[in-house]
């Protein structure tokens, strides 16, 4: 274990691959704060490039409390909060209205979409 730990990246999180991410996702699980702040733009970034890379970030893993990220870290991921939030509602409006006779404002009551909305309430709080 301590020969693989050895291998870990520490330094740059812009040297770790997609395919690393991939494989080492699960660690979002359980790193700590120190962690969080390292790995976060790696994660979002791999995640923003390939829609399959990941389940969603904010909904699978136990997100840290936001207070350990300094402002324009928040703000960061309060975008990829709001992004997804707008997928959400753009598959509503261009999908799910159109293929199955929804209606387009459908999205204000789905589920992801009120979490979304919960979490970047959240991670805005003490920042406006």
């Amino acid at each position: 274990m301590a020969k693989l730990r050895a291998k870990d990246q520490r330094e740059n999180w812009q040297l770790i691959t997609q395919n690393e991410l991939v494989n080492c996702n699960s660690s979002l699980s359980f790193i700590d704060d120190k962690g969080w702040r390292f790995l976060l733009p790696a994660f979002l970034i791999a995640e923003l490039q390939d829609t399959n890379f990941m389940l969603d970030l904010w909904e699978y893993c136990n997100l840290p409390e936001p207070q350990i990220f300094d402002r324009s870290q928040r703000l960061a991921f309060v975008c990829y909060l709001q992004f997804m939030q707008q997928s959400t509602q753009a598959d509503y409006q261009n999908n799910l209205a159109i293929n199955y006779a929804c209606d387009p404002q459908a999205y204000r009551q789905n589920a992801d979409y009120l979490q979304l909305q919960s979490l970047i309430d959240k991670w805005l709080i003490g920042l406006m």
